[in-house]
């Protein structure tokens, strides 16, 4: 495989994700680009390039980004979600699932696969104009620690783009299924996107899914629910 071209951070685009090359500070990765002065990562701030770079000019390399979907972090996560590519077999493998009009059928679709995991994952699942998933797997939007994800909301609706209709799914693997306050801000700001970038995708619901409690929340019903 050919090396990840070096270049700078001037160069990179929103949303590329590199790994320092010349900083001594920070070299640990991968990072985002999120402005022109900006760069972060799941579960830390958006961080100016002047605290960590000897300048704008310092050289970086581009790398996958890993906290999206089509280029999940391990071997095991891309088994168990979507890619953005998707081909026939998924198509028709999607159409297999069947509907997703109820919470219980979310959870149904999402809980085996989020079990594995002992951090926050972050889903969307696109859908067609019967409600059935554009993909017979949901597409990983971020991966955070154990107690907090943190969500590009445009990230998270890039999958809508040939959908009908869209449901956002996150588990909260070491506790209850009841929202937070940081959860049902992402929600509104969720709705918002969908209206402003995304007008014919309607947004359907966003289902929280509990660890050990075997429970989900629904923010569509604004009820939890027992498995």
């Amino acid at each position: 495989m050919a090396p990840c071209p070096k270049t700078t951070f001037a160069d990179l685009k929103k949303g590329d994700a590199f790994e320092f090359v010349t900083n001594a500070f920070m070299v640990k990765g991968p990072w985002l680009k999120s402005s022109d002065k900006t760069f972060t990562a799941p579960n830390w701030p958006r961080l100016p390039i002047r605290k960590v770079f000897y300048g704008e000019k310092s050289i970086v390399q581009k790398v996958p980004n890993p906290y999206y979907g089509p280029v999940a972090k391990t071997p095991e996560a891309r088994e168990d979600f979507a890619i953005v590519e998707r081909d026939t077999v998924a198509v028709v493998a999607g159409r297999g699932v069947g509907d997703l009009h109820t919470p219980r059928a979310v959870y149904d679709f999402c809980a085996p696969t989020l079990a594995k995991y002992s951090q926050e994952v972050f889903l969307t699942i696109p859908l067609d104009l019967r409600g059935v998933p554009l993909n017979d797997k949901p597409y990983m939007v971020a991966m955070g620690q154990t107690d907090a994800v943190a969500v590009e909301v445009s990230d998270a609706c890039k999958p809508c783009a040939d959908a009908h209709g869209v449901v956002f799914v996150h588990n909260h693997p070491t506790g209850k299924a009841k929202p937070s306050r940081a959860d049902k801000d992402l929600t509104r700001r969720l709705k918002e996107a969908l209206k402003t970038s995304y007008p014919k995708c309607a947004f359907l619901d966003h289902v929280i899914v509990g660890g050990a409690s075997k429970e989900y929340y629904s923010f569509a019903d604004e009820k939890i629910y027992s498995a």
